[in-house]
């Protein structure tokens, strides 16, 4: 536990600093400073999407670029367990289970997109 006047010196130092830059975060900005023309602040929307649809693609599509890139590691880590199994055939079905898998899960993937599509579809959902 920190002793009393150390804590208290900090405790003093953080009020002092919050206490000061109080007035900086709850300012409105002005028209020619980045806000708005009322004067309020505008914030633009960081994922760049404008309904759940546009947020499910972007989604799917970010999975579907980060699983090919775990697919090629997985498939090498399998084909490194199959060429070091040195004719153990437990080692050899550990690798080739690897890969099966693998492709398994990048195979599902890539049918969430086709399943979304479909999904958007019954609904009545314009792409």
């Amino acid at each position: 536990m920190p002793s009393t006047p150390k804590f208290s010196l900090l405790f003093i130092i953080v009020f002092v600093f919050i206490s000061l830059l109080s007035p900086y975060v709850f300012a409105q900005g002005s028209p020619g400073m980045g806000g708005s023309p009322d004067g309020g602040i505008k914030l633009d929307n960081p994922l760049g999407v404008s309904n759940f649809t546009e947020l499910l693609n972007k989604i799917i599509d970010f999975l579907i670029e980060i699983g090919a890139v775990l697919l090629v590691i997985i498939v090498l880590i399998g084909a490194y367990q199959i060429l070091f199994a040195t004719g153990d055939p437990t080692k050899f079905a550990t690798g080739k289970k690897t890969i099966i898998y693998a492709a398994i899960g990048y195979a599902i993937i890539l049918l969430a997109k086709g399943i979304a599509l479909i999904i958007k579809d019954f609904l009545g959902v314009s792409p």
